[in-house]
């Protein structure tokens, strides 16, 4: 593994230390579904932080985004999760908190991360659905 990789990894497992560890984990990387508005995604990590359900999505870019809140907003909405090489779907429960899982090595000395905490409401569920109905549009009128 690359020094770099290596570097963002150890952020991520300081990170799961200063948490709970591993066993504050619910799930990480499964498939969600949205069968009303029709849209599916694979989420990051569900970890229980503090006796909350945190929803977080981790990016190791540059920058953190003001429109991450809508991925967020949107895995928040899913209805089911799907497990591999199953074809059940079970419900996805709801996340009371979210946050972005920024994992900068050389940004953030020590660490090597933040965790961005985003406020989730009805304002950013609308815009990522007013997003899916401009993408279905533009798909049409191709």
């Amino acid at each position: 593994m690359s020094p770099e990789y290596q570097d963002t990894l150890d952020a991520f497992q300081r990170f799961l230390a200063a948490h709970g560890g591993v066993q504050s984990i619910v799930s990480s990387e499964k498939a969600i579904l949205n069968l009303s508005e029709g849209y599916a995604g694979t989420f990051d990590l569900l970890i229980h932080i503090d006796g909350e359900l945190w929803l977080i999505d981790a990016k190791s870019g540059k920058g953190v985004y003001p429109d991450y809140a809508l991925q967020l907003a949107a895995y928040g909405m899913a209805e089911h999760i799907a497990l591999p090489n199953n074809p059940s779907l079970y419900p996805f429960p709801t996340p009371t908190r979210y946050g972005v899982l920024h994992l900068r090595p050389e940004a953030y000395p020590g660490d090597g991360y933040r965790l961005i905490e985003y406020t989730i409401t009805d304002q950013e569920r609308l815009a990522f659905l007013a997003a899916c109905e401009l993408w279905r549009w533009m798909q049409e009128h191709r």
